[in-house]
């Protein structure tokens, strides 16, 4: 499985976080991270769908999410002698690999889009993030304007649509 893991990896261009700022059990975590959305996306069989990502690509924001919450794992350093790498290392990671997986999939029948739901969760992300910054009470933070997130989504969805298009990723209708 490892070499299949790495044929993906190298497929998809993803890039792991320098040896540097995490220890060799936080990144053997992120390569299990990474093996378990490739399974659930079909990438082993051949089998990638929309249905496939749209449920890896949940089930594995929201799972990171409620982790880091139970642990309260935002963020860890390897100097921490920890075993798994923070929340956001492990986001980022996660959303390079759905980012790049879903890229050249074609919009689906009701105008939908995997990149398009991250987009959704990456908001859904921020929130939690600034409700546990504020309860934290961290130096410096500045709440989310909830106005100015919405905007955002909206630009993204836009600005989504257009990339979308101009690769050809979008079905032609058919006039009726």
């Amino acid at each position: 499985m490892n070499k299949a893991l790495d044929q993906a990896l190298k497929r998809y261009s993803v890039v792991f976080p320098s040896g540097e700022e995490l220890n060799p059990s936080q990144l053997g975590e992120l390569r299990a991270d990474v093996l378990a959305l490739f399974i659930i996306m079909g990438e082993f069989v051949g089998a990638q769908s929309h249905a496939r990502t749209y449920r890896a690509t949940l089930g594995s924001i929201v799972g990171l999410t409620a982790l880091a919450h139970i642990h309260d794992t935002w963020w860890v350093t390897s100097e921490q002698g920890e075993t798994h790498p923070g929340f956001l290392t492990r986001y980022e990671v996660a959303s390079q690999v759905i980012k790049s997986v879903s890229r050249d999939m074609e919009v689906g029948p009701v105008g939908d889009h995997p990149l398009g739901f991250m987009a959704q969760l990456t908001g859904w992300v921020s929130l939690v993030l600034d409700t546990w910054l504020s309860r934290n009470e961290v130096k410096g933070h500045k709440p989310i304007n909830i106005m100015r997130l919405a905007y955002w989504l909206f630009e993204r969805s836009e600005q989504l649509e257009e990339d979308l298009a101009a690769r050809g990723l979008v079905p032609k209708v058919a006039p009726k």
